[in-house]
Formats: C-alpha cells, sequence, structure tokens
C-alpha cells in the first residue's frame, strides 16, 4: 500500500494534556526527599506491557515474565499462550575483594532461583525510588500518567507532567515503560565498589553501605503496534560504573526460562543460537502443545539489537564500515545529522510534536550544529556504537543454569563459550556479551528484542526488520516528507509552485525511496469532488490528481501490489517539475483548493532485481 501525505490542507485535532486528573501537577515528594531515600524492596512495582500484539509483565527490579501466568510472555494477545517462565538480565564482573581474592560477582533481578543470604534477603537488583508513582503498585508507563512521579529525580522541573523519554519530552514508542535499579544490597562478597562508602566499623549494617558491583542500570521497554514489530518488545538497559573501582571484565548477560507450549508441554523444547544475527531462540521439539486444548507454538527467542564495543582497538567490530565509532565522542560518527530535518534542539521536540512549545530556550534549536538531544546524534543515534554482540550461549536442561552460584555462571557467560545444547528437554539457557570495561561515572547501553515468529524464517525476518528499525532510530517505513507549495492565481489559471524538500527524505526501512509528486484541485475543501477512484466493491477510495511527476527510472503505471484491487498510479515517468499552471476550465471568481503530495515507491518482491530498494 503506498504512503502520501497531504501538505497543503492540515487539520490538526485538539490536542489532550498529558496531565490527567489522577496526576495533579503537585510534588509527592522534593528532589532531596528522593536523594536521601537510596532504593527499597517497597518500592517494587511491576507494568504490563500490552501495545502490539505481546503481552508480557515486567517488574522493576529486572524479572521479566511472570511464571507462565496469563501475563507472561502471551503471544499472540488475547491468545492466553504463555511463553515464559522468568527471564533476568545478570551483569557480571571479576573483582578482587578486601582480602585480595579473586571473587566473580553476578548481580540479577530474579524473583524464582533467588541468590539470597543464610537469612533469605535476596542479593538482586531492586528499584531506585522516585521513578513511578509511589501510591500505586505499578511501574511509570508512557500511556498512563497516573503511574508517573509528580518530579523525575534525573530531570528538570521542565519536565514535570511529561513523559521521561529516551528521545525527548514525547512517547517515540506506542507504549514505553521506564525504570532505574541497581545492585546496591548485593552484598554476598566483601567487595565495598565505592571506596567513599565502607563500614567504618564490623558492626555496622551491610545495608547501610553500597555493594554488588557499583552497577545502576535505566531500563525502558519499547514497543510499537506497527505491523513491521507487532511481534517485538525492545528493551534497553543503560548501565553505569556509580562505584569509585573501574570494571576491567564486565559481561553483559540473561538468565532465561522460556516455556514454549505453555505449563503443561515446555519438557520438549529445542534451543540454539545464531552469532550472525546475535540472537538465541527456542521452540517446540513436535510443533505442538497440548496447553490450552492444543496449539502449535511459534519460535521464542532474543536478540541483540546493541551490545558496546569497543572505541578503541582500531577494528570494525559490528561489520558497518565504521571503526571504533562511539555514542560519546561528540562526532556523527555515521554523518546521518541533516541541519534542515534534524536542527530541533536538546529537547528533542519539533514543530509536528502535539506537545512543542516553541524554539529551545538554551538556543540549539536551529543553530546548524549537533547538540546532544537532537536525533541522529550521540545517544540518539543507535548505529554509533562498534558492538561486540552476541559472545557467549550455554542451555541445558532446568536447572543446570544456577542463578545462585556467581562462580558457576561465570564460567558460563565466559566469551567463547557456546554449550551445543541437549534437545527436547525443558531448556534453560544463559547469554552474553563481552567482556567490557567500566571507568568510574562511565555510561554503556545494551538493546535486546523479545521476538516471535510462526515459524524459523519468520523469527529470523522479524529480527532482521527490527535490527534494521532499531538502527535507524526506531524509524519505520513512512511517506516521504512534506514538501512546501504556493499558489499564485491569474487570469483562468493559478500557478502551482513547490519546492524540492521531499527529495531529501530517507526511509528507515528501504532507504532513498522518493518517486514523485501528485497536484489535486478541488472546489471544496475536503476535497470530496476528487474522489472518483472506487476499488473492486464500489467504494471510493482514491482521490484523482490534475497532474503527476515522477522519476525517470522505468516505475510506471500500476503498482504491482494491489489495495481491494485497485493499484495505485505511479507515473509515466514525465520527470521531476516543481511548477504547474492549471488553466483546465478555471473560471475566475471561483475558489479553488489544491494538495500537492510526495510519494514513494512503495514495495513489491522484484523491485529489489530492478534495483528501486
Amino acid at each position: 500500500m503506498m504512503k502520501k501525505l497531504l501538505s497543503i490542507i492540515i487539520c490538526i485535532s485538539p490536542w489532550t494534556s498529558l496531565i490527567s486528573d489522577n496526576h495533579p501537577k503537585k510534588r509527592l515528594f522534593d528532589r532531596e526527599e528522593i536523594a536521601a531515600k537510596i532504593l527499597g524492596r517497597e518500592d517494587r512495582k511491576y507494568g504490563d506491557h500490552s501495545g502490539n500484539r505481546v503481552l508480557c509483565r515486567f517488574y522493576n527490579q529486572g524479572s521479566i515474565g511472570d511464571q507462565s501466568s496469563s501475563f507472561s510472555g502471551v503471544y499472540p494477545l488475547g491468545s492466553g499462550h504463555s511463553y515464559i517462565w522468568e527471564f533476568s538480565p545478570v551483569i557480571a564482573a571479576s573483582v578482587l575483594d578486601t582480602s585480595g581474592n579473586r571473587k566473580r560477582i553476578v548481580s540479577d533481578g530474579l524473583r524464582g532461583l533467588v541468590d539470597s543470604s543464610p537469612e533469605g534477603t535476596p542479593w538482586s537488583f531492586e528499584p531506585l525510588a522516585g521513578y513511578a508513582n509511589p501510591n500505586q503498585e505499578n511501574l511509570a508507563m508512557s500511556d498512563n500518567s497516573s503511574t508517573w512521579p509528580s518530579t523525575w529525580p534525573n530531570k528538570d522541573e521542565d519536565w514535570d507532567g511529561e513523559w521521561n523519554g529516551q528521545y525527548g519530552k514525547y512517547v517515540r514508542a506506542d507504549q514505553e515503560s521506564y525504570f532505574v535499579m541497581d545492585d546496591y544490597y548485593n552484598s554476598e562478597y566483601e567487595f565495598w565498589p565505592d571506596l567513599n562508602d565502607v563500614p567504618e566499623s564490623s558492626t555496622e549494617s551491610p545495608d547501610d553501605h553500597r555493594r554488588g558491583l557499583g552497577i545502576n542500570l535505566e531500563v525502558r521497554g519499547y514497543q510499537w503496534n506497527h505491523p513491521a514489530a507487532e511481534d517485538i518488545i525492545i528493551v534497553t538497559y543503560w548501565i553505569t560504573n556509580i562505584g569509585s573501582s573501574t570494571l576491567d571484565s564486565v559481561v553483559f548477560g540473561m538468565y532465561g526460562d522460556a516455556d514454549v507450549g505453555g505449563p503443561s508441554s515446555f519438557s520438549d523444547d529445542d534451543a540454539w543460537f545464531d552469532t550472525e544475527n546475535d540472537m538465541v531462540y527456542q521452540w517446540d521439539h513436535d510443533n505442538w502443545s497440548t496447553s490450552y486444548g492444543g496449539f502449535r507454538p511459534a519460535y521464542f527467542g532474543w536478540s541483540f539489537l546493541e551490545s558496546p564495543g569497543n572505541p578503541h582497538d582500531g577494528i570494525d567490530n559490528d561489520g558497518d564500515g565504521m571503526i571504533d565509532e562511539s555514542q560519546f565522542d561528540g562526532i556523527d560518527n555515521d554523518g546521518d545529522w541533516d541541519p534542515e530535518r534534524d536542527d530541533i534542539g536538546a529537547d528533542g521536540l519539533a514543530e509536528f510534536h502535539i506537545n512543542y512549545t516553541g524554539p529551545d530556550e538554551d538556543g540549539t534549536e536551529g543553530n546548524g550544529i549537533p547538540d546532544l538531544g537532537e536525533p541522529n546524534f550521540e545517544i540518539t543515534d543507535n548505529d554509533e556504537s562498534d558492538q561486540i554482540g552476541l559472545t557467549s550461549f550455554y542451555s541445558a536442561p532446568y536447572p543446570s543454569v544456577y542463578p545462585s552460584n556467581d562462580e558457576v555462571m561465570w564460567g558460563q557467560l565466559t566469551p567463547g563459550v557456546f554449550q551445543v545444547p541437549q534437545q527436547n528437554v525443558d531448556q534453560t539457557f544463559l547469554y552474553g556479551s563481552g567482556y567490557i570495561s567500566l571507568q568510574p561515572g562511565e555510561k554503556k547501553k545494551f538493546a535486546i528484542a523479545m521476538v516471535y515468529g510462526e515459524n524459523m524464517a519468520d523469527i529470523l525476518r522479524n529480527t532482521s526488520t527490527m535490527q534494521n528499525i532499531y538502527d535507524n532510530d526506531y524509524s519505520f517505513a513512512k511517506p516521504p516528507l512534506k514538501p512546501t507549495m504556493t499558489a499564485v492565481p491569474g487570469d483562468n489559471k493559478v500557478t502551482l509552485y513547490w519546492n524540492s524538500f521531499s527529495e531529501k527524505s530517507m526511509d528507515p526501512i528501504y532507504g532513498n525511496d522518493f518517486e514523485g509528486y501528485r497536484v489535486y484541485r478541488s472546489t471544496d475543501p475536503g476535497f470530496i469532488d476528487s474522489y472518483t477512484i472506487t476499488d473492486a466493491y464500489g467504494n471510493i477510495t482514491f482521490k484523482e490528481p490534475i497532474a503527476i511527476f515522477d522519476l525517470q527510472n522505468g516505475l510506471r503505471g500500476p503498482h504491482p501490489i494491489g489495495y481491494n484491487g485497485i493499484q495505485f498510479d505511479m507515473g509515466e515517468d514525465t520527470g521531476l517539475k516543481y511548477i504547474y499552471v492549471d488553466s483546465n476550465n478555471v473560471v475566475n471568481g471561483q475558489t479553488y483548493y489544491y494538495a500537492l503530495t510526495a510519494y514513494d515507491k512503495g514495495y513489491d518482491l522484484d523491485f529489489f532485481e530492478n534495483g528501486f530498494s
């Protein structure tokens, strides 16, 4: 189906405030109180991602899934078919304890196989206070402002009442989640990550001082209902070393227990890994489940969309043609920041955003240089990272992966270890990416995707498509940019002029697929009299243009893909023009309405053979 954009007649619907009656713009606590309260298990909350065909519960101490409940990796949404027991991110590093002994510390957020003290205290991630409304049980979700705090601990007051988005004060996905956690309470070993926060006596409680690896994780979940991403949830982890010591052997990973087939048919699963696509996946051995009355399970997996790289080794680690690129070097490594398109200021808001209030007060909007917070630069340009990717995979029958044994986990996460799994069993697995180093205060990002597919080919296709979308900063196939048109009346004629701005369009999926312009005329503002083209069922479907100007590239006539029995007219290779004189039955004194649309090539498989995409 073609993608069209009207440039002259613009309708703006009334916008709704992001602050509901249940979320009054008042402070529940101030920033000093937030800073004083580090974190606590009493701040544990959950949120349900349901923004597309995948339904999954997330917990703000790190756990993903709800142990095969009706909120635990259900696919497709509404089926009740659960695919997940529990998953959790894992951060591991090798350190020296206070006695100089080498210890491997592994922190996770599991609720099931909990690593805990002899007294039963979890040695796990815990949430930081202040990132959700403290008066309810849900973590912050973008589509429910009553879950937001009255003020964000890591933002200035002008963010109060706004969504705390990675890309600015707006929601990039159809549904997002956000929380922050760290491993403050992981006191299993005598290691003090912050030498400025150590006990002065042996009688002090370990809970009074920072333990673990000194790791802070800022976590965001993303879902889109777009067909290209409707089977996927993306989770990003910004990992910061908030200790005083350098961590020089960090591995990021994920422990997982998927139950493909549901609660009564999970003991016959297969699992494998794919280093080329940086993914691990699992499927039912005989492609049939007796759960839920019987059904054919889908494939389930996780893929690395981004992992940190080494921006100092002179090697193109991710094979993208860039060497030692970084999201923190102040350089637009891939050169995709466009001053006409991306110079929208540090708040990430432009005129096309509903909550745009004008140019940035700091002068970053329209200053001609890329600034942090603008699209396609530094942390908002996902492709500017020299990624390591998948470096280890260990799978074995439950419970062969032991989250409670840090030494065993460390061995299973070691880069280069790829355990060929036993098949047709109740699979658990552990995958990782490493090693990376983290200097004190340094921050790095991992992005992973929970992905489903009807079969092997489908899950690979979904993963590849999502990687492309991610590398283009979560952008999807979309129409060309709006051209600007001017109409000049004359004697029984109207002259139209427009610019070539639409030709700068870069589709995130299909690249530079601009094709042409279409001109429309009407005697009413709704263009009712130009709706003349009907589909196979007799329904009025398309407007009829008075002129088409398209590229001379051989793509002409009806588009190969139909819509309800009709094909979009791609033009006749007339060539592009930027002026059109309408003198066809133009009557002096009559009011006319004109519209100009830019359209692209659309999509068809043989376009690749013809070199169009």
